[in-house]
This record gives structure tokens, sequence and C-alpha cells, in this order.
């Protein structure tokens, strides 16, 4: 009876050894804020905006994809790179310079842009990160942010008016590792528009926030009535998406 119980005890032991050790490998990576990916949440990250950005990512932003089959094959994004140097103005779904790289990317009618700094910025002041929408309309409104080694910045002014939606973000003081991003849906067909600009030079919040939302502007997003203002910013080109 005791050699029965003992046996008995040793394979429920293994059993739930077994188990856990199952369990164990269906977690790929858990950050520091205890978000937990398997290697096919993993990638769908990597894709929809840039490898690292899962360091960074809350429970919250996991919470975002809740409806959607996190599998990386369904994302669309191409990539395409800038051959010249000088002005950047040619768009694209993703748009790469000689600091950063640009990138949209969607998966049915939820769409990200993004974008990830090569090297550190050396002027941190406000920079503007949005979307101009080309026939589709935000469904639920948009958020933005900027991410690095220091932490999140959330943006310091936001406008959402019926064309798209635009975040001025104060560029953080230190750290690296920088990824800027906005996440939103959209309701509707056409052409979505990316840009990503940064403040090449220091530019007051007052200043940048004095933009609209159309074609033709920076990254075929912001546009500025001064000219004076709109020189503040690197002028890279725009990303784009069609639903």
């Amino acid at each position: 009876m005791k050699k029965y119980l003992y046996l008995s005890f040793v394979f429920v032991c293994s059993l739930f050894i077994g188990l856990i050790s199952v369990n164990a490998e269906d977690y790929y990576y858990i950050n520091d804020n205890g978000v937990t990916f398997t290697k096919n949440q993993y990638d769908f990250i990597t894709k929809m905006y840039f490898e690292g950005y899962q360091t960074y990512m809350t429970q919250e932003d996991m919470n975002y994809f809740n409806d959607i089959k996190m599998v990386p094959e369904n994302v669309e994004s191409k990539e395409y790179v800038e051959m010249y140097h000088g002005e950047y103005s040619t768009r694209a779904t993703t748009h790469e310079t000689q600091s950063k790289i640009l990138k949209i990317s969607k998966i049915n009618k939820t769409i990200s842009i993004s974008c990830a700094w090569k090297k550190s910025p050396t002027v941190r002041s406000y920079d503007l990160i949005g979307t101009y929408l080309n026939g589709p309309s935000l469904l639920g409104g948009a958020s933005a942010k900027i991410n690095s080694s220091n932490g999140t910045v959330n943006p310091s002014y936001e406008k959402t008016p019926g064309n798209g939606y635009g975040a001025v973000i104060k560029m953080p003081t230190g750290g690296n590792s920088i990824i800027a991003s906005t996440t939103f849906t959209v309701t509707g067909s056409g052409r979505v528009y990316g840009s990503y600009q940064h403040a090449a030079s220091s530019i007051s919040l007052n200043n940048a926030k004095k933009f609209t939302i159309g074609n033709g502007g920076l990254g075929n997003v912001f546009k500025f009535s001064s000219p004076s203002i709109a020189s503040k910013y690197d002028g890279m080109g725009g990303v784009y998406t069609d639903v």
C-alpha cells in the first residue's frame, strides 16, 4: 500500500512538472512590465512596429490587439529604402534615412505608424507624428507616444480633425533605443498616409501646435501656414497604405 502511494505521488509530481514545462515553453519573451509573448505574438509586434518595441509594451498595449489574431504573416508591411541623400520626399510603405526608419503596417483596418531611430538625435525638442486619411475615418480615436530606454513620453498636444490625427511629443532628454509610434483603427476605404517629423532645431510647443492635417504637407500629413515653422522640421518623406 505504501509502495503504491509512493509511486502515485511520483507520477503526479512528474505530470505536474511536465505541465509546467509545457506552459513555460508557451512564452517566448517576458518584458520588465510582466507582459508575456508567445513566439507568434513577438514576431507579430516586430512586424507591426520594430524589433525591440516589445520591451516597452504594457498589458494595455497588448489588449489593443485582443480581437486580432496575432499572426505575423497577416501583417502587411513592405519595405522601401531611399537610395539618395538630401531631400527625402518619396512616399511609400517604409521610408529610411541615415538617422531613422519610418514605416506603416496594417492588419485588417488596424494601422500602426512607427519610427525607429538608428542613432541618438542631437536636437530634442517637439516632434510630430500623425496620419492623413484620404477616404477612411478614425474608429475610436488614436494614441501616440515615444518610447526609449528612459521610459515613455506621451503627447503634449493632440489634434483630431475629421481627416486624420496629429500629435506633438517632446523628445526625451536622454535615453536611446528610441521608437515613436501611433496606433489606430479606421473604417471605410481609401488611402492612409503617415508621417514623423523631427524638429531639426529647437521649437516651442506653441509653434509646434500650429499645424493642420492635409494633402501636400510634410510627409503628406502636416501643413504649416508659416514657412519659418515648417523649416524647423527635417521634412522626412511619408509613408502610406491602402485600406
